[in-house]
């Protein structure tokens, strides 16, 4: 019995020291490109500031579109911002780059490797920019907040973050959902 209860968090470990093995690979990564991360981050801040502008505007002439205000609305835009970069952080390039692997070939070889190759596969690569742009998406919600004038409890907070973790879950699943139509076309990244 001791040896059965040993074994899952062998495996944990051992799950935990690959993927922080990944990790270091994609800090050394991004940081040999510090321009081209800089210049991402100067672009999804761009994008986000059209849409929190493109609010505005709308909500310029108005205090009301049906029940929503110009805060929820900048909240709810924040929120998903938020997921949307968490996502992004740590799936997204990794489903896109599904068939490549199996075009190559190179998922063959991670088949054979003593490791669940779904694990190895998700989360191989991490996009450091979508952390400092889920931060900004988290300041626009907290500041929506304020001026909504709410007070969230720490139950309300906590579930603030298994709802947005349950909307990285679902954008996760349709996105490898698509991306495994790569097994039966040869490239499939424009449907992801």
């Amino acid at each position: 019995m001791s040896n059965w209860s040993a074994k899952p968090s062998g495996q944990l470990r051992r799950h935990l020291g690959i993927y922080h093995a990944l990790w270091r690979n994609s800090v050394a990564r991004e940081m040999s490109f510090k321009s081209n991360f800089l210049l991402w981050l100067v672009v999804e801040f761009l994008w986000f500031g059209l849409q929190l502008s493109f609010i505005s505007v709308i909500y310029l002439h108005t205090d009301h579109i049906g029940d929503w205000t110009k805060w929820q609305v900048l909240m709810l835009v924040g929120a998903s911002h938020f997921i949307q970069q968490i996502f992004q952080a740590f799936f997204l390039t990794n489903c896109t780059q599904l068939s490549e692997l199996i075009r190559t070939g190179k998922l063959d070889f991670m088949l054979l490797l003593p490791v669940n190759t779904r694990f190895l596969i998700s989360p191989r690569q991490v996009d450091l920019g979508g952390f400092v742009n889920a931060a900004s998406a988290l300041a626009v919600v907290a500041y929506a907040a304020r001026q909504l004038r709410l007070a969230p409890s720490t139950g309300q907070v906590i579930g603030f973050f298994l709802l947005c973790g349950a909307g990285i879950v679902v954008h996760y699943s349709l996105t490898f959902l698509l991306a495994s139509v790569a097994f039966w076309t040869v490239r499939a990244q424009g449907i992801v």
